[in-house]
């Protein structure tokens, strides 16, 4: 890395800790100079680098790359990233530039013209653009304080709770969450631990916290040593993660004695024969999805859901979901438009039935009560 010194009796009397405003369109003078580099390194160049990789192939950073501001009395250094290791060095100023090395410059200097550009449309929530000139929005730009990255403490939910406890919080036992874990680990973890990677178990912890209270981010996020944006990411990626799993857990019976141990399982509790399953839609409530066809979710509960039929067996293990039906929709459309029904009607599940409520209409696959 480069080690670049500023003397304090060459800086502004403010400095980066502080935050510093202007009313005035002064422009900075050179006492800022420190100020005003550390700034562009930290604010604008990052966003900068981040327009030209979206629309240029094959990108090359332009300016090095910020790796850490030292403010200790008496000196104020940037650190940043040493171009040297890529071949990269200083021109001959005796000799000068070939005309290769010229369009080079030209190339680059177009390039970070064009990312500033991009970078002073600065919109409203209207589409209009704010009544500044180029140069105050810089300015603007420069004078923000970057938020200082705090790692918070993140507690061992397996170690701090006692069975019952952890089952209150997490609504699983601490084995079933470690066999879910070791599912899905290879799926969470970060190829390395650099920047205080967030472990595959806080990620399954964080999520299943979310699932039992369904509370605000920002709670969920406190509960476990996390930022919001952080914790929206690892929700969501662990919940597609837990989805994945649905292929292995959730199926129907298929072999003879698949079947038969199903059917066994009903019959034993109120000797009811030929049962291979329970059938009911239950309705999850959602917020508007919005659009014309918002109305169809509002189910006859008065609220929006998605209505969700599923398929259970004597010991309440779920054979079959479909859960794609807005919950307006009545529960036998659902069934008669399911993989399910044709399963039957194809004589797949022998000459099972299946147990619904008044409902469904009496057929030879269900038995409504």
């Amino acid at each position: 890395v480069e080690l670049r010194q500023y003397e304090t009796s060459e800086l502004a009397d403010e400095g980066l800790s502080e935050t510093s405003t202007s009313d005035s369109n002064e422009k900075p003078d050179a006492s800022t100079a420190f100020i005003l580099e550390a700034k562009t390194y930290m604010n604008i160049h990052s966003p900068m680098s981040d327009t030209l990789k979206e629309n240029i192939p094959d990108y090359k950073p332009f300016a090095p790359k910020f790796v850490y501001l030292y403010q200790k009395q008496p000196i104020n250094a940037i650190v940043i990233e040493d171009l040297k290791k890529d071949k990269f060095c200083l021109a001959n100023v005796r000799l000068g530039l070939d005309l290769k090395h010229c369009q080079l410059v030209m190339s680059k200097i177009a390039q970070y013209h064009a990312s500033s550009v991009v970078l002073l449309t600065i919109t409203s929530d209207t589409g209009e653009v704010q009544d500044m000139s180029d140069d105050e929005v810089l300015y603007d730009m420069l004078l923000k304080t970057r938020k200082l990255r705090k790692i918070r403490e993140r507690p061992d939910h397996i170690e701090r709770y006692d069975e019952e406890e952890f089952f209150v919080r997490f609504r699983l036992g601490k084995d079933s969450v470690i066999f879910i874990h070791d599912m899905i680990r290879h799926k969470l973890q970060h190829k390395t631990q650099r920047n205080h990677a967030i472990s595959s178990m806080a990620q399954l912890l964080l999520t299943l916290r979310y699932y039992a209270c369904g509370n605000f981010l920002i709670c969920m996020g406190d509960f476990c040593g996390i930022d919001k944006g952080t914790t929206s990411r690892i929700i969501r990626r662990v919940s597609e993660a837990i989805a994945g799993l649905g292929r292995t857990f959730i199926r129907l019976p298929e072999t003879e004695e698949e079947i038969s141990q199903v059917q066994q399982g009903f019959y034993e509790i109120a000797s009811f024969p030929k049962v291979i399953g329970a059938l009911d839609c239950t309705h999850v409530k959602i917020s508007s999805p919005g659009g014309p066809n918002a109305e169809e979710y509002r189910g006859r509960k008065g609220y929006f859901s998605i209505n969700v039929q599923t398929v259970c067996d004597a010991q309440l293990k779920i054979l079959d979901i479909v859960s794609r039906w807005q919950g307006s929709t009545h529960d036998q459309t659902i069934f008669n438009n399911s993989a399910l029904k044709a399963q039957f009607e194809r004589g797949q599940m022998g000459n099972s039935v299946l147990l619904g409520d008044s409902g469904y209409a009496m057929k030879n696959t269900v038995v409504s009560w």
